[in-house]
């Protein structure tokens, strides 16, 4: 877990680069964040933009 600054620093770039494009997923799919999450629950397949 010894990790440098700038790896930190690209793993939260990296998160925050997913999160958007989950969130933008979840917008083109005009649906509630709930029922998306529901579906990737108990759908049991990644969500795939």
């Amino acid at each position: 877990m010894n990790r440098t600054k700038r790896h930190v620093k690209a793993d939260k770039k990296q998160q925050n680069a997913e999160r958007r494009a989950f969130l933008r997923f979840l917008s083109s799919q005009k649906r509630t964040p709930f029922d998306a999450i529901n579906q990737a629950t108990f759908g049991n397949r990644r969500n795939v933009t």
